[in-house]
């Protein structure tokens, strides 16, 4: 993290006014946990483009998130684990049927974390932070992020393994001086168990902005996820996010069965670790080695620093293009398909649209199928008005970026507005409208997205924005420069067998149709363009019109 010192510190001034809504009763109920540090909610996104067109812009602090959270699952009926196993003591759940039982319906492979302050028929086959570090069985966790409340995140797990289970913690923090740093080390203090591992920053402007845990547990079994949150509390109470959970992996000895979709996933992940260097990753290397990914449905898309050659596409764009031309999407006579980049910052991309459409939306376009229409493209990105009535109201802001300060930001938004849609919808909804989103989704559409019966030829959940540090510059030379490091799950109906298809559902997991993987929705359908009116978010600018809350923004 920067020096919050450098910075103007952004404030959110409390008007003596009504708030615009009603306040949500949640913020006056009681809770049971104590209050959690006050740690910025922030996330490297925007850039400085005076001097190195790919230099991070790293935010300054802002004001308080909120500081308690109550989990609202465990004590429902039907409330599940990670795992999809029951919470409550003596009411095992059992497993959602699956083809595994002759049933021809899938679950969705993403999964939305729960929401705080939203009821619970918004919050049904959500996740919990609690839920995934409160498992018993786990003995040593890595926990890959850009940001960490190291005591948040030990408090998650149950107090009879909380000072045994070993916890590593990765992060980018790699000046010594740098208050992150020093925070996360006095932090650590405290608990034995805990490891800090600096990951290898080769460019010096790049952050180490990727989500991913490794749980290893006392059944011998390993699990991964790759989400979209920072380990802070801010992310995990009203923001819209994302988990991709992998099934549980056995010991190779336990499942000598193998499987190309899996393998290739397993390679893929363990040379993204392997970037690190050895001394510190190798053991963790060692430890997935010994599992078996054979249960595994998806495709680990990465990005780590430095320079690449294009033609091996091994991370950012050029991966994510090499897969995508394996993947089929039959035409649909009278349809044309879409592609919509969902994301929580935009970088500065240029002042001339030379990578956006060129390079990115090209990479995007990549299809097995010969002969197809292009598709149509368009990013999904908050409006001023949507924050405002956010949850958390304009402190939702802190976390989404996009910076218009100079003239060439200013110029970058003349063929960036034609592109831009709401996050919220009037029509079908899914649920998350008022959970400001700091998830990352790229999808594609089979064609235009109006309601449930439009189909998914592919999505992406990533930690990526849409930058260049994240993807991926392209060099003359034949080479891309790609600045931090990024994790990633794409999933397309193919990887499920022959003749399945993948539909989007809301506030819900399942298609509950033959044959079908439903793709759980974070944003609804249709998507609605901006109008002349609409403003789009920026958290650089200060707004005077309060939020529904009663605060106005002072940048």
């Amino acid at each position: 993290m920067a020096d919050p010192s450098r910075h103007k510190r952004r404030k959110v001034h409390v008007e003596q006014t009504r708030p615009l809504l009603r306040p949500l009763a949640s913020y006056n109920r009681k809770v049971s946990p104590p209050p959690i540090g006050n740690y910025p909610a922030t996330d490297p996104a925007t850039f400085d483009d005076e001097n190195d067109p790919l230099r991070d812009f790293f935010r300054s602090a802002v004001a308080s998130a909120p500081k308690e959270a109550v989990n609202l699952t465990v004590d429902r009926p039907d409330a599940k684990d990670v795992n999809r196993t029951g919470l409550r003591r003596g009411q095992p759940e059992s497993s959602t049927a699956t083809a595994d039982s002759g049933t021809q319906t899938w679950p969705s492979p993403f999964r939305l974390t729960t929401i705080r302050d939203l009821p619970w028929s918004e919050n049904k086959d959500t996740v919990g932070i609690a839920e995934i570090l409160g498992d018993v069985m786990l003995h040593e966790v890595w926990l890959f992020n850009y940001m960490h409340n190291i005591h948040w995140v030990m408090a998650q797990f149950d107090i009879d393994i909380r000072a045994h289970v070993k916890v590593v913690f990765v992060h980018g923090n790699w000046k010594q001086e740098d208050e992150g740093r020093k925070r996360m080390e006095e932090e650590a203090k405290s608990y034995p168990n805990v490891k800090l591992v600096t990951a290898y920053m080769p460019e010096a402007f790049g952050t180490h902005h990727t989500k991913i845990m490794v749980l290893f547990r006392r059944d011998d079994m390993a699990q991964v996820i790759i989400h979209t949150a920072n380990m802070i509390p801010f992310d995990w109470t009203n923001m819209t996010q994302a988990a991709w959970i992998s099934p549980l992996l056995p010991p190779i000895e336990k499942d000598p069965t193998r499987s190309e979709i899996g393998d290739q996933f397993k390679r893929d992940l363990l040379e993204y670790f392997g970037f690190y260097s050895n001394s510190r990753c190798g053991p963790l290397v060692d430890s997935l080695k010994n599992h078996s990914f054979t249960s595994v449905k998806a495709i680990f898309i990465g990005s780590v620093p430095g320079r690449h050659k294009i033609s091996e596409a091994k991370f950012g764009w050029p991966k994510l293009r090499k897969v995508l031309s394996t993947i089929p999407c039959p035409s649909i006579p009278g349809a044309t398909p879409a592609v919509f980049a969902q994301c929580s910052s935009i970088a500065t991309l240029g002042v001339k649209d030379t990578w956006l459409t060129p390079v990115f939306f090209s990479a995007l376009s990549a299809t097995a199928t010969k002969g197809g229409k292009k598709p149509q493209f368009g990013i999904i990105f908050p409006t001023a008005q949507e924050i405002r009535e956010s949850l958390n109201g304009y402190n939702s802001g802190s976390s989404i970026h996009l910076r218009l300060v100079s003239a060439a930001q200013q110029k970058q938004l003349e063929y960036l507005n034609p592109l831009f849609h709401h996050w919220s919808s009037q029509s079908q909804s899914a649920g998350r409208d008022r959970a400001a989103p700091h998830i990352k989704t790229y999808i594609r559409f089979s064609s235009d997205p109006k309601d449930t019966s439009t189909g998914i030829d592919w999505a992406l959940v990533t930690s990526a924005n849409l930058s260049m540090q994240a993807w991926g510059a392209t060099e003359k030379d034949g080479m891309v420069r790609i600045c931090s490091y990024e994790a990633g799950v794409l999933v397309h109906p193919g990887l499920w067998g022959e003749g399945v298809k993948m539909k989007p559902v809301f506030r819900k997991n399942e298609a509950g149709e033959e044959k079908v993987v439903g793709l759980r929705m974070p944003y609804g359908l249709p998507i609605a363009k901006y109008t002349k009116e609409d403003e789009v978010w920026t958290a650089g600018k200060s707004y005077k019109e309060v939020d529904w809350l009663g605060q106005s923004w002072m940048a």
